[in-house]
């Protein structure tokens, strides 16, 4: 069974605990790094060689990220992001996931109609996009008053995981959950769009929960098979 920083009771063996427990996934991970600070979080290819996060690596790069970004993603809604998947892209995630601002994945194969068509459905104000993509956010974006647009470089993680600590992020970032963040959005997605544009897709923490649980149902709770454990590798073929 999967190891919580939580009492005994809160675990994915009986589902609704954990929402109950955590309320959002940002504090799941918060309270997942406190106990797993030193363990190896993520391993990512750089330059030639394999390199390796720790829980504390991840969440201080988020935490200073997201410190960064507080100002300009005040009163926004969602915040729309283009970029190609990486460990850059799971940092901006988890640092969007702790402003407690919807973040809205577009994929960097949509066509700038496309992008334009989900900004208005989404009802993003922000729209952030890496270098790489400023030609197409700047199309789209332009063509909606209200949308403002923020273009980054790909973030340098190993320059920027020997910075220390924001010491002032408990000032940026809301430590406070109730059971109204469970049912709130954490994340949006977009369909595939093979029959006509693709429309926004809104995740719940509660459903995020849920997708993770499913490690528990398929694989900890199946006797044929031997439970996950912090030796196990898995291999994503998403950010996060």
């Amino acid at each position: 069974m999967s190891i919580l920083n939580a009492p005994a009771s809160v675990n994915f063996a009986t589902s609704q605990s954990v929402p109950k427990h955590f309320k959002a996934f940002t504090n799941y991970m918060n309270q997942q790094t406190e106990l797993h600070a030193n363990k190896v979080f993520v391993r990512y290819y750089f330059d030639g060689e394999c390199k390796n996060l720790t829980y504390s690596d991840v969440d201080r790069l988020a935490t200073n990220l997201a410190c960064k970004w507080a100002y300009v993603t005040q009163d926004v809604d969602a915040v729309a992001f283009i970029g190609d998947h990486s460990i850059g892209y799971m940092v901006v995630m988890l640092a969007l996931l702790k402003l407690r601002t919807p973040m809205f994945a577009i994929s960097p194969r949509n066509s700038e109609a496309t992008v334009f068509d989900l900004l208005k459905k989404s009802e993003s104000k922000l729209l952030i996009t890496e270098a790489k993509y400023e030609f197409i956010g700047k199309a789209a974006s332009a063509q909606i008053a209200d949308v403002d647009l923020m273009v980054i470089s790909p973030l340098e993680i190993s320059c920027l995981v020997k910075q220390p600590l924001n010491p002032h992020f408990q000032e940026f970032l809301n430590f406070e959950f109730s059971d109204k963040d469970i049912d709130k959005t954490a994340l949006i997605i977009h369909s595939s769009g093979t029959t006509s544009f693709p429309k926004p897709v809104r995740f719940s923490n509660k459903y995020l929960f849920h997708a993770i649980n499913a490690f528990e149902i398929l694989i900890n709770s199946n006797d044929k098979l031997d439970s996950l454990t912090s030796k196990d590798v898995l291999l994503p073929i998403t950010p996060l």
